[in-house]
C-alpha cells in the first residue's frame, strides 16, 4: 500500500473517532456519590449514581413509575426529591432544608445499559457567615438500590480565605461526615 492511501485510511479513521459519541464503561457495581462544595454562605451538593450492569433495568424501573419507558420531568423531580428527604445536613446542630433540588437523566437507554450516571443536583444554606465554631454534618439515607455512597467535601476559596481548611471527620460508614471550622 503506498504511503497516500495509508495516510487517508489513517485520516479517516482519526475523523471517524474524534465524531463519534463516547459513554463511560458499565460498572459491575453501583457507584453513588455525593460530591459538596461548602462555602461561606452555601453550599452546592450533587449527587452522582451510576448504575451497575445489572442493575440499570431496576433503576428505570424504579424512576419510571408510569411504567411508559421514558422519565418524565416530574418523575425526574419525584426521584431527586426522594434522595434529598434522605438527606441530613445539620449546620451547628440545626437540620438545614435543601432546595433548588433537580435530577438531570441520561437516556433511559444509558441508564439501563450502565454507560451514563444519573445526577441529581441541590443546594443548602451554611452558617460559615458568623463568627465561631461551626460544624457542618452530612449523613445520607437514601438505601433503594444500594447503602452505600462516598461523601466528598470540597472547599470554596471564600471558606478557605475565612476559616483555612476545615477539619474532615469521616464515619466508619462512609455514608456520613463531618466537617468543623473556626470563623473569627
Amino acid at each position: 500500500m503506498d504511503r497516500s492511501k495509508l495516510m487517508l485510511r489513517s485520516l479517516t479513521g482519526a475523523v471517524f473517532l474524534i465524531g463519534t459519541t463516547a459513554s463511560a464503561h458499565p460498572h459491575s457495581d453501583i457507584d453513588q456519590q455525593l460530591l459538596i462544595t461548602l462555602g461561606v454562605d452555601d453550599a452546592a451538593l450533587t449527587y452522582v449514581i451510576v448504575p451497575s450492569i445489572g442493575s440499570g433495568p431496576d433503576f428505570v424501573s424504579m424512576i419510571d413509575t408510569d411504567t411508559d419507558g421514558t422519565i418524565s420531568p416530574a418523575e425526574a423531580d419525584q426521584f431527586a426529591n426522594a434522595i434529598a428527604a434522605a438527606t441530613t445536613i445539620l449546620a451547628d446542630d440545626q437540620t438545614v432544608e435543601l432546595y433548588d433540588v433537580f435530577a438531570i437523566m441520561p437516556p433511559v437507554e444509558n441508564i439501563m445499559s450502565a454507560t451514563a450516571p444519573i445526577t441529581v443536583k441541590a443546594t443548602v444554606e451554611m452558617p460559615f457567615a458568623t463568627s465561631g465554631i461551626h460544624s457542618v454534618g452530612v449523613d445520607i439515607a437514601f438505601d433503594a438500590m444500594s447503602h452505600d455512597w462516598f461523601i466528598q467535601p470540597f472547599y470554596r476559596s471564600d471558606l478557605i480565605d475565612l476559616t483555612g481548611t476545615p477539619e474532615l471527620m469521616r464515619q466508619n460508614d462512609t455514608s456520613a461526615i463531618s466537617i468543623t471550622a473556626q470563623t473569627p
